[in-house]
């Protein structure tokens, strides 16, 4: 997983709990639209390198919820 891959993957993990980073602070961290970043995002979850990383009890299914409540394809 690249370096921006595992930041992005761990913003999300920090507001996940939350329902997710807001739209606006999507734009500031990453400079990317809300829809590319959920997209990005669910590569990085069904990629094979996410095993590598280490989840808290129900944390990957929180972040699974997160990103399939956003519009766009599943």
């Amino acid at each position: 997983m690249s370096p921006d891959d595992q930041a992005l993957l761990d913003y999300a993990r920090m507001w996940a709990p939350y329902g997710g980073p807001r739209r606006g602070d999507i734009l500031v961290e990453f400079g990317m639209s809300p829809a590319h970043f959920y997209t990005h995002l669910r590569r990085i979850l069904d990629s094979r390198f996410l095993g590598t990383n280490k989840f808290a009890p129900g944390e990957l299914v929180r972040l699974h919820a997160v990103v399939n409540a956003q519009p766009g394809p599943p």
